[in-house]
């Protein structure tokens, strides 16, 4: 069960906003997810889907110049672990759409695998490592 963390406070503007963050299990390891959105008013029932941003802890460091699956590797984001990627974009399965928060405006978004790709990818690299450890191949 996520450990759930929420806040009140005001926004810019004088708008009222709401803050929850909740840490989830992915893969042996937290993934922390920050939803932010606006409220219209204390009691509303129902957040537009336009105005929540997810923000995703980068767990493993990416190159996507390295990465044979990406469709383009120039649309790629590099990232490390511990690097925070605002998430722009999660329609396709494999592929998000994502920036470093904090990078400079210049940089754009780009492709990030998604944590379904990633564990697929961990998978196969456990199911190889564990064929060639069985065939004596180092």
């Amino acid at each position: 069960m996520p450990d759930l963390h929420s806040s009140e406070g005001e926004g810019g503007y004088g708008s009222s906003y709401f803050i929850c963050s909740y840490i989830t299990q992915l893969t042996r390891e937290h993934v922390l997810v920050v939803v932010m959105w606006r409220l219209t008013s204390r009691h509303s029932s129902c957040v537009p889907r336009c105005c929540v941003q997810m923000f995703v802890r980068a767990l493993f460091d990416y190159l996507p110049e390295d990465d044979d699956l990406i469709p383009c590797a120039q649309a790629g984001v590099l990232f490390h672990v511990g690097d925070i990627l605002q998430v722009i974009s999660k329609d396709d399965h494999n592929w998000w759409q994502a920036r470093r928060w904090g990078a400079p405006p210049s940089e754009p978004a780009g492709l990030v695998p998604s944590p379904e790709l990633q564990e697929w990818r961990t998978a196969c690299a456990a199911i190889e490592k564990a064929k060639r450890d069985q065939a004596g191949i180092i």
